[in-house]
């Protein structure tokens, strides 16, 4: 029977002298199943993973094969594929989809904070929604050569020009910036754009900041949005640098040496200052500075001249009216003027102080004071206490105490020490300005 069915099967397709082969097969249904797209792998990663701000997405090195499902695959071509995700407008890692037909796949990139080119700040900048206040500044750290600062066409005033274009307040980060020179003098000839800078950090390649002109034409004259300022290796903070800059509040210069004279002068909303290292601060430094509450220099000493009656370290916090408490362990002096004119005076430290100057302490009105001193009772030359203001009478405070601090096997604080270090000299013979309290350090 199975063989008659056989070959009435081939015969039935015997036709016109041609014959037809089939297999069973064709007869009851073709088994093999189509082959078909499962999805997309990236076989191979970019070369290029890290941009900056405005850099354009770089495929070099890409590879991206079609997966099959009979496990086969094929290396498709960049043309084939469309992209999204990629975004350099913007710092920080974005996520690159990668899509062919109705399948994707990814691959991460990075993008830092610098730009191509002034042209590519410029489009970041105009770009920001942020800036538009003091409060709410346009972070912006820059790599730059700018060059020589005080030139029309240094990178540096071209940077100037184009934060002024943009009218945005920033927050700018010179530190890996590079610049013609090692001091740092942002030309306080011209205003453009200076206005509108929040925050300062300046060039790591810079150790010394240029000198002011004057009182009111100052290193950092235009700055008047400024409030903090730092900078890593300065060495020099020059003469007049910040003077009467109302806005400054914060200065931060871990390796500075040198503080000069009236550098901060009139800088009324500072309250913190950093500088660990600084060993000489000349006159009125920070003078007027009339927020600072508190400081600390442990490296800091002043020179003291007894022929000389204008120290060039004298008055250096003249009329900082809110500090309350100063510490000075290296210095051996405390020289002229020093806290004149201090009212909130509370707490000073001087352990290794060896002369202590006419008019130190002069007008720090009657509020009571500890002052901290040595194992040998130090130099005192003239009067410490003077009580006098230049547009009134002199006068002495009424019932002022000073305790001072010594350690139990301190010598020389004597009676007549006592005397002459709480004395005022505005008429003769001398009278006790303030009451002078001794005490053992514990």
């Amino acid at each position: 029977m199975k063989k008659t069915i056989a070959f009435w099967i081939a015969a039935c397709f015997i036709c016109i002298g041609t014959t037809v082969l089939i297999t069973a097969c064709d007869l009851f249904g073709d088994t093999k199943r189509p082959v078909i797209l499962t999805g997309i792998e990236i076989t191979g990663q970019p070369e290029n993973t890290s941009y900056i701000i405005d850099e354009s997405l770089d495929l070099g090195g890409l590879e991206v094969s079609a997966i099959y499902s009979d496990g086969s695959s094929e290396v498709l071509e960049h043309e084939d594929l469309s992209f999204s995700g990629f975004d350099s407008d913007t710092p920080g890692s974005k996520t690159v989809i990668v899509s062919y037909q109705e399948h994707t796949a990814e691959f991460q990139v990075t993008v830092a904070f610098q730009f191509t080119d002034m042209d590519s700040f410029k489009r970041y900048l105009d770009r920001q929604t942020a800036g538009t206040t003091p409060e709410n500044p346009v972070f912006l750290p820059k790599q730059i050569d700018l060059g020589n600062m005080t030139e029309y066409d240094s990178g540096w005033q071209e940077l100037l020009r184009i934060i002024d274009a943009a009218e945005k307040y920033v927050a700018l980060d010179l530190s890996a910036c590079t610049m013609t020179g090692t001091e740092f003098d942002p030309d306080n000839s011209i205003a453009v754009g200076k206005d509108l800078i929040v925050s300062l950090v300046l060039p790591d390649a810079a150790t010394e900041i240029a000198d002011g002109e004057s009182y009111t034409k100052s290193t950092f004259q235009y700055f008047s949005s400024l409030t903090t300022v730092s900078g890593a290796n300065i060495e020099t903070v020059g003469e007049l640098a910040f003077s009467v800059l109302k806005n400054l509040a914060s200065a931060n210069f871990p390796a500075a040496v040198t503080i000069g004279a009236s550098a901060f002068y009139e800088c009324t909303s500072l309250e913190t200052v950093y500088f660990p290292n600084a060993v000489n601060i000349r006159s009125s430094a920070f003078s007027e500075c009339t927020s600072l509450v508190s400081v600390d220099f442990p490296k800091a000493n002043f020179i003291y001249d007894a022929d000389d009656w204008y120290s060039i370290d004298q008055y250096v916090f003249s009329k900082c009216t809110s500090l309350v408490s100063a510490s000075f362990p290296s210095a051996t002096a405390i020289v002229q003027g020093l806290f004149d004119g201090c009212t909130s005076l509370e707490e000073v430290y001087f352990p290794n102080v060896q002369y202590i100057d006419d008019s130190a302490f002069m007008n720090t009105e009657d509020i009571p004071m500890t002052i901290t001193l040595g194992i040998t009772a130090p130099r005192i030359d003239g009067t410490p206490f003077n009580w006098f203001e230049w547009d009134t009478e002199y006068s002495s405070p009424a019932g002022k105490i000073v305790t001072v601090r010594i350690p139990p096997d301190a010598s020389g604080y004597d009676d007549e020490w006592q005397n002459d270090f709480g004395s005022y000299d505005w008429g003769y013979p001398l009278k006790p300005s303030v009451d002078v309290v001794m005490e053992t350090i514990p």
